[in-house]
């Protein structure tokens, strides 16, 4: 997604990787330049209660003037790892989101919902989607790559949609993948590194939703190998159809 002008409409950033203090900066960011934002935000304690967030801000117009929507997604699922070394010193605990569910943005003719890295191990989580969005944002602080590779695109046949996943330079495998035959599932595949760097790609969400549309024949009859055929019992929510 991007305008004619090759401004990208959203940048995803790793998880826990802003700190903070720069969050106001993110937000006069995302106003200023007219872009959507996603990342994750650096643990936050307090009375010895930590937390993991994701922020998802998302500007919009109203008679032409703009507007900022702003989130924070609290973590639901904290790694073992993760949760061991919050919890293993003085008594300090994690905050975690009790709630099993996650929530839809429908911003710019695109559905789309976030998942904080070990949340995509959780598969009645994963499920809840199916046929309700268009891509998937992770955002992930993950060595295990060839485990959440697995995980990734099993995700997007499953859910069949695209999935963005933004993992640290540190460990690489940022990717995004398609609903589509093997040699053709990822649309981009970047491995790790010391310098930062910005990707931009384009997704055809309308393609992806036309195909949607169709029953199982016309997606056999049409496909010409771009998508496979979406799950048995799938359906295209009410807010996918406009």
């Amino acid at each position: 997604m991007r305008d004619k002008e090759n401004i990208p409409d959203i940048l995803i950033f790793p998880e826990v990787s802003i700190p903070y203090a720069w969050i106001h900066l993110m937000a006069r960011f995302a106003k200023k330049n007219n872009i959507g934002i996603v990342f994750g935000v650096e643990h936050i304690t307090i009375d010895k209660i930590v937390s993991n967030y994701s922020c998802i801000m998302l500007p919009f117009k109203i008679v032409n003037h703009t507007n900022l929507f702003i989130n924070f997604d609290l973590k639901r699922h904290y790694a073992p790892v993760e949760k061991m070394e919050i919890e293993g010193y003085d008594n300090y605990v994690i905050n975690e989101n009790k709630a099993n569910k996650t929530a839809l943005y429908n911003w710019r003719g695109a559905v789309f919902s976030t998942i904080n890295c070990y949340e995509l191990t959780d598969i009645s989580l994963r499920s809840q989607l199916i046929g309700k969005i268009d891509f998937l944002i992770a955002v992930e602080y993950n060595h295990d790559t060839n485990h959440f590779s697995n995980i990734i695109e099993s995700t997007s046949r499953d859910i069949h949609c695209y999935v963005i996943q933004v993992n640290t330079s540190d460990y690489g495998d940022s990717r995004i993948v398609q609903p589509t035959k093997t040699e053709k599932k990822d649309i981009v595949k970047l491995k790790g590194g010391e310098n930062i760097y910005v990707v931009i790609h384009d997704i055809d969400i309308k393609k992806l939703r036309d195909f949607q549309m169709q029953n199982h024949c016309m997606q056999s009859k049409n496909d010409k190998g771009i998508f496979k055929l979406t799950p048995p019992h799938f359906q295209v929510s009410e807010s996918r159809r406009e």
